[in-house]
């Protein structure tokens, strides 16, 4: 039994930080909503039990993976040379943002 708990703690490591497990929740509900996180990229998470007589142990680590998202528009489309009766040459600069992933293809429409 022992004293009642008042509150949990959520640690979070992100990997595009070097400083490991930080708080991102303290409070007594049961879940909470990670927000402003990055695409395509792995987070650890444990969690704290916390009463009148201090922290427990924490959790087992869960790790989970965010879902890729998709990539930001190509910029600068521009025509090289001149263009033929039946072909031209278009080309342009790679999205700022690839959404996490890889570009697999460009459409041309």
């Amino acid at each position: 039994s022992g004293a009642h708990v008042t509150d949990y703690k959520l640690e979070m490591d992100d990997p595009s930080t070097a400083y490991g497990f930080r708080a991102v929740y303290s409070g007594d509900d049961l879940q909470h909503t990670c927000k402003d996180l990055q695409p395509n990229q792995g987070y650890k998470f444990r969690v704290y039990a916390v009463n009148s007589v201090g922290s427990s142990l924490p959790s087992t680590i869960s790790t989970f993976l965010t879902l890729s998202s998709p990539p930001s528009c190509p910029q600068h489309v521009r025509l090289i040379g001149k263009p033929h009766p039946y072909m031209f040459i278009a080309e342009w600069d790679a999205p700022q943002n690839t959404g996490g992933g890889k570009i697999a293809a460009y459409l041309a429409q």
